[in-house]
């Protein structure tokens, strides 16, 4: 369970929950695997309907045929909403957090909770695919969450930019609230 964080349906395996980061950061997709011709592209134990839905993305499409990771961006300014939701999942699933639920990195924002979080709260953050050979710049305090569409290498980079300099104060400052041990 811890492995899946808070959402039973999100299983582990080639995802980062929700999470900020205390600088800013650069993320290169270096090498991507993609199957042998043959070979089976998705290793599923699930019934075809069930793998069929899990390659089909609202807001990206057909995913079947896509290699590399997918990218959930948002901005520093809805951190507020994106917790106000945190908050709620939480007391509805009767789960403990911090006041901090984005520190916590419990949650994978799934379809129904980024909708949700559209329609409930006015926040739509980015989603992409990174390919190899992209380079994803994430602004210190953004939260972000990704998921792997494939086996994938990334090198990534922190940086602290004068423009961001504020943020990474304030985040050292949250994060030295933080409960003892926490991870």
């Amino acid at each position: 369970a811890a492995w899946q964080g808070m959402d039973p349906n999100t299983k582990k395996g080639g995802h980062t929950n929700l999470h900020c980061d205390v600088a800013d950061a650069v993320n290169l997709m270096v090498d991507v695997g993609v199957p042998q011709e043959g070979g089976e592209e998705y290793d599923t134990d699930d019934d075809e309907a069930a793998a069929g839905e899990a390659l089909r993305d609202e807001e990206l499409g057909e995913l079947s045929t896509q290699h590399g990771a997918i990218w959930d961006i948002w901005r520093w300014e809805d951190s507020d909403a994106i917790m106000r939701l945190l908050h709620a999942v939480a007391r509805e699933r009767d789960v403990e957090i911090t006041n901090n639920p984005i520190h916590d990195q419990l949650f994978y924002l799934d379809a129904p909770l980024r909708r949700r979080l559209r329609q409930e709260y006015g926040v739509r953050g980015w989603r992409f695919i990174q390919r190899q050979g992209d380079a994803v710049f994430i602004p210190a305090g953004n939260p972000h969450q990704v998921r792997n569409l494939s086996s994938c290498v990334k090198v990534a980079l922190d940086f602290v930019s004068p423009e961001n300099a504020h943020r990474c104060v304030t985040l050292t400052n949250q994060f030295a609230k933080l409960p003892r041990g926490h991870h």
